[in-house]
């Protein structure tokens, strides 16, 4: 379902029209541990982790609503000349690896294709950390660096042979993926029919431009819209947040867009606070029918009016998983906006 519901989201975009050293301040702020600490860079805001917290008094449309009046009131983010704004995101997933899926010989990677974590003999956690620098003149020369993914923990008595068909049929690269385009606007092969190029970008440019206008409502309707849907239906809301808060490069978008996510966000039901940890609100979105539910928590700095993190359940049926351990996700991610002097 995931892997559909990301493919048809790729097609939606494709359709749309186009529109050295680092510096020496530490930054000390909280994040997964190990991944970014003693980075050297100026911090602006950074992913945390769930942690204990204040008890929520304010509802989640509330603190939305509040994040983007933030957005507008601080403006872009500001970056000196010469410099770069980093975003930098480590995402971890964990891929269900069922033995009864059907697989012919040469096709095991088939066994890693069941979302359904009560249907798993094994799974592994895998993390990837990608870096994106911006230049302060945007047409500058963007870098995007995507490290080697990474097999960081595996559950269950067959993880062994989940490991050994995870190394034979999804080969990572051993060294930093480097690709460095200006502008951030890159031609490639069309991946339809391999014939001719098409353009795609670093950012979320061709969605923001696409964007009927900033008005909230506007934007819910011209979504649901999109997704075969009336305007007041809700049955395609849990794409409308993925779509809206899985986009690591939103910080580069203007105000008006960031604060519009913001409050296109407030407008969905099924939205609570979760916790509170300092400047960082966690707000969860829960979804349900008969045979499965589904959560999306989102971490607000509501200092920065940014999201800064994103953790998403799967899907989740009431069959209970015979693993023990497995986190209570499937896919987190943090990112870490920042200012530094230079780009690899």
């Amino acid at each position: 379902m995931a892997a559909a519901r990301g493919e048809l989201m790729r097609e939606i975009a494709r359709s749309k029209p186009v529109r050295k050293r680092r510096s020496t301040v530490r930054w000390a702020g909280i994040g997964i541990g190990g991944l970014v600490a003693g980075t050297a860079v100026t911090a602006i805001v950074a992913g945390t982790v769930l942690a204990p917290a204040e008890a929520p008094s304010a509802s989640a449309a509330e603190v939305l609503e509040d994040a983007a009046d933030v957005t507008i009131q601080a403006g872009g983010l500001a970056v000196p000349s010469g410099g770069y704004l980093l975003i930098r995101s480590v995402s971890e997933t964990v891929r269900y690896w069922d033995v009864d899926m059907p697989a012919a010989d040469g096709e095991e990677w088939v066994r890693f294709n069941n979302g359904n974590r009560a249907d798993a003999e094994a799974a592994l956690l895998t993390r990837g950390v990608a870096s994106l620098y911006v230049p302060a003149d945007r047409t500058g020369e963007w870098v995007k660096v995507k490290e080697p993914s990474e097999t960081v923990e595996a559950f269950g008595e067959r993880a062994e042979e989940a490991m050994a068909d995870a190394e034979i049929h999804f080969d990572q690269p051993h060294a930093p993926e480097t690709l460095r385009v200006a502008a951030g606007a890159y031609e490639h092969v069309d991946g339809q029919d391999g014939e001719g190029t098409v353009t795609d970008y670093l950012d979320g440019r061709r969605f923001w431009d696409d964007m009927p206008s900033t008005d909230p409502r506007e934007v819910l309707s011209w979504m649901r819209g999109r997704l075969g849907e009336s305007a007041d239906s809700s049955a395609s809301d849990s794409s409308i947040v993925e779509t809206l808060v899985d986009d690591p490069s939103l910080p580069l978008a203007p105000p008006d867009v960031r604060a519009a996510v913001l409050r296109t966000l407030a407008l969905l039901d099924g939205s609570r606070v979760l916790a509170v940890d300092g400047d960082v609100t966690t707000i969860r979105f829960e979804w349900s029918t008969e045979w499965w539910t589904a959560w999306r928590d989102i971490e607000v700095d509501t200092e920065r009016g940014l999201i800064v993190g994103v953790t998403d359940s799967g899907v989740v049926t009431r069959d209970q998983s015979a693993i023990d351990g497995l986190p209570n996700w499937q896919t987190r991610t943090s990112h870490q906006v920042s200012v530094v002097e230079s780009a690899p």
